[in-house]
């Protein structure tokens, strides 16, 4: 697992993700499976439990990824984001 802004977000707040994404894709070219994680608080004292939202895997082979590692870091976060 790898958090492509380089650090766990808290918030919920989008911040730009790293280039380090990009380039491990570029290398590897294996499938990203895009994962989002969100805590929901379940009740008045502050427990929460985590919600997990999976997307449609990423295929890095397409004629898509042809850009450079920072376009393709935002095409992956867009993609989270979205979920």
């Amino acid at each position: 697992m790898f958090f492509p802004e380089g650090k766990i977000v808290r918030n919920g707040e989008e911040t730009k993700p790293r280039a380090g994404i990009g380039y491990l894709v570029e290398q590897t070219q294996k499938p990203i499976l895009p994962l989002h994680i969100k805590w929901e608080k379940i009740n008045k004292f502050f427990v929460k439990r985590p919600v997990l939202t999976f997307g449609k895997v990423i295929i890095p082979n397409s004629s898509e990824f042809k850009i450079s590692n920072e376009e393709v870091a935002i095409k992956i976060m867009d993609v989270i984001y979205s979920l």
